[in-house]
């Protein structure tokens, strides 16, 4: 709806509808300010509609002539995504549409991410021109566009790596990054079109967040700011990634250890989008194999026992965690899961739930299709317990849960406790855990939503209340406990 300062609420004007449920539909304004843009995206899929910013809908008499000021860059196309901006004459457009682009055709797999352009005369995707295509071990992340230059951030071999170009000599440049090895880049906002500088931020598993502005056209850094460390000695950490064999391909994994430790030297990387779409959908028991493919490697490599490990999951990655536990509980000690999704299967066979139809790109589709069902039932934490057989026990849990959670539901997670419960593997030893009987605990607060708390206890999402520093706090006391070989 288009509505002017001064006027009724009754004057508003209808200038976009989207009748599909499983579309998220907002507004945005290129970085310019000479258009604005209407996206109606799913998660696997995006359609997108640009009118002039000066376009004034209450010169125009009827809805059909407004309608007419919207212009469609491209179909909606499974598995095809795009994002637009404008710089000058041209709109720039961040794509994973197959390079032989035939709008409308099925598309089975995503494709990697590439930079393209088209006149502002003519942003249809027929009009496409390639400015920057990667590898399938290569992903786009981000890009930020600027007067003078377009900044490009993605993974690389699994390393974030960042790039700059010069609009008007068509030169790249790789940016200099402060730390070496793993480290996530992150752009601070940049919201000036014709700003010379950049902000990034910067962490890694063994540094404090940090921001870096730098020059655009020298590269050099301006400016920084950085956390103080308490309590800790950064230099005494070693960051390190590692390659797992799992097949016929290598599973990336970080590794954090003190100085003292000395392990074999490893490498490898991320498989940018090609990994993503493998781990998804039908495909989604590959994150679960993967995650216990890691820590097998560690305990052959004799680096963990399993009375040592311990492992955490938050919402979707509490949903790996859950169908590990199942699947091989003798390797863990003890696991801590915040919102776990872990009822997958009744939330997409409940379409009343807010998400369900947005998710379907991600889960399948279990109402209509068999296979989907199958899949899901599969692999569900909550439908797999007896994989957990009364004489293997299980790991001590500990489960938080949001009161107000509108996407996980705290009721779903309630009833995956009480079905472990039921279960009755937690009167038995814990695995190296010397007569130790496991503990199941579970703690919703009632007033938590699904984001995490800042430090006033404010939730930064749409949901309110929770702290979420006594929801970390309590989840390293537990873990610090149940490791603790002085714990029995």
């Amino acid at each position: 709806m288009a509505h002017r300062i001064g006027l009724e609420q009754r004057e508003d004007i209808e200038i976009f509808d989207e009748p599909n449920h499983e579309c998220f539909v907002d507004i945005t304004r290129t970085k310019d300010k000479r258009f604005h843009l209407v996206n109606s995206s799913r998660l696997d899929s995006s359609k997108v509609f640009i009118f002039p910013s000066a376009h004034d809908f209450w010169q125009h008499s009827s809805k059909e002539a407004n309608a007419q000021a919207l212009r469609l860059v491209r179909p909606r196309q499974a598995n095809v995504e795009y994002f637009i901006d404008h710089h000058d004459s041209e709109f720039i457009i961040l794509t994973n549409s197959p390079k032989d682009d035939k709008a409308g055709l099925p598309t089975a797999e995503p494709y990697p991410f590439r930079l393209v352009r088209a006149p502002t005369a003519s942003p249809t995707s027929e009009h496409w021109e390639e400015l920057l295509s990667v590898g399938n071990d290569e992903l786009i992340e981000d890009v930020e566009i600027f007067k003078s230059h377009i900044m490009v951030s993605m993974k690389r071999q699994g390393q974030p790596a960042v790039y700059i170009y010069d609009r008007a000599s068509g030169c790249r440049s790789e940016l200099p990054l402060p730390y070496k090895g793993h480290c996530t880049v992150r752009p601070e906002p940049n919201p000036q079109f014709e700003a010379t500088t950049v902000r990034l931020g910067f962490s890694s598993p063994v540094h404090l967040e940090s921001v870096v502005e730098y020059d655009l056209a020298s590269l050099k850094q301006c400016k920084s700011w950085a956390s103080t460390p308490l309590h800790i000695d950064s230099g005494e950490y070693k960051c390190q990634r590692l390659k797992v064999p799992c097949g016929n391909v290598y599973i990336p994994m970080t590794l954090i250890h003190h100085e003292s430790v000395e392990l074999s030297k490893g490498g490898g990387g991320e498989l940018g989008r090609e990994w993503y779409s493998n781990g998804k959908g039908t495909n989604k028991v590959n994150s679960i194999l993967d995650y216990l493919s890691c820590i097998r490697f560690l305990l052959d490599k004799g680096w963990a026992n399993s009375s040592r490990v311990a492992a955490t999951g938050v919402s979707a990655g509490g949903l790996v965690v859950g169908a590990a536990l199942n699947k091989s509980p003798e390797y863990f000690r003890a696991a801590a899961l915040h919102i776990p999704f872990v009822d997958p299967l009744s939330a997409m066979l409940s379409p009343d739930l807010p998400l369900t139809g947005v998710e379907i790109s991600e889960w399948g589709n279990p109402l209509s299709s068999s296979a989907s069902y199958a899949t899901i039932r599969g692999y569900a934490p909550y439908d797999n317990i007896h994989q957990m057989s009364s004489d293997q026990g299980g790991p001590s849990i500990l489960v938080t849960a949001g009161g107000l959670d509108q996407r996980v539901p705290v009721w779903q997670t309630a009833k995956w406790v009480a079905r472990l419960r039921s279960a009755g593997g937690y009167h038995l030893r814990v695995p190296g855990g010397a007569g130790c009987a496991p503990k199941l605990l579970f703690y919703p607060q009632m007033d938590a939503g699904h984001f995490h708390a800042d430090a006033s206890g404010t939730e930064a999402g749409s949901d309110n209340g929770g702290d979420f520093i006594s929801v970390q706090a309590l989840r390293n006391a537990f873990l610090i406990s149940e490791l603790s070989t002085s714990h029995c």
